[in-house]
């Protein structure tokens, strides 16, 4: 166990190799965490606001936080002081998801006003902003490699964005508040989270494929793909799925 009493975590991200977690905190914090000592081996200060979601690139010691004090920032995790914050993004209003394409150096952050950021992690500049959400964007998915992004939001829709002429290729009818999502960009395939249900969508052929029901059930329940008791993927939820993980290739 790590003692986290005055460091309440928001978020989180785990790179289980390096034995290296990052937390996101009410406290406006970020924090560096090494798992097999279970201690906190780095603070990061610089937020004025929640921290609300974090990404980890051990490889590079680098990781980006976003904060409901509207900005992300790019932090070097080897640094310790003022120097610590590499880059400070102004997306202008509360940021409550964002994803990283390490090796093309972009990022996306998606906000509480329903805006998606695209940015250049090594510039700062921002690339596009991609409109439509009608509501806060709890998720986002970025992959560079096919100009391609998904996002989900709390207006129940998932859409899927062109980046490179920055538009909306797909809107996604989710029928209830996006809170979580994996995508497994290899095959195709998002599973996606919400109060009432997880929703496997096919994003080629933009249709949903399972849903899978029971989190306002009283027993716990586990799945497969093929809708049958399996490997579990979600068990015993009473309130809205709020953090999902999907096995590749396609058959959790």
């Amino acid at each position: 166990a790590i003692p986290v009493a005055e460091h309440a975590a928001f978020c989180i991200e785990f790179d289980h190799g390096a034995h290296r977690i990052l937390t996101g905190s009410w406290d406006k914090n970020v924090k560096l965490w090494d798992s097999e000592l279970a201690v906190c081996v780095a603070t990061f200060t610089s937020h004025t606001g929640i921290v609300k979601t974090v990404r980890l690139h051990w490889p590079s010691r680098r990781a980006i936080s976003g904060s409901s004090d509207g900005t992300l920032k790019l932090w070097n995790l080897e640094a310790v002081d003022d120097g610590a914050c590499v880059m400070t993004f102004e997306h202008g209003e509360e940021v409550w998801s964002a994803d990283v394409d390490w090796g093309s150096s972009r990022v996306l952050s998606g906000a509480m006003d329903g805006s998606i950021g695209y940015w250049n992690l090594q510039t700062g500049l921002r690339l596009a902003t991609l409109s439509g959400h009608r509501d806060a964007v709890s998720c986002v998915a970025l992959r560079c490699s096919e100009g391609k992004a998904l996002s989900g939001a709390w207006d129940r829709t998932i859409r899927l964005w062109d980046l490179q002429d920055a538009v909306c290729h797909a809107v996604l009818q989710n029928g209830y508040a996006v809170t979580t999502m994996s995508v497994d960009w290899v095959h195709h395939v998002a599973l996606v989270g919400s109060q009432e249900a997880m929703k496997v969508w096919n994003i080629d052929t933009l249709i949903c494929e399972q849903v899978l029901g029971g989190h306002l059930d009283d027993g716990p329940k586990a799945y497969s793909s093929s809708g049958n008791p399996s490997t579990p993927v979600s068990v015993g939820h009473n309130e809205a799925v709020s953090c999902l993980v999907m096995n590749s290739p396609y058959n959790f």
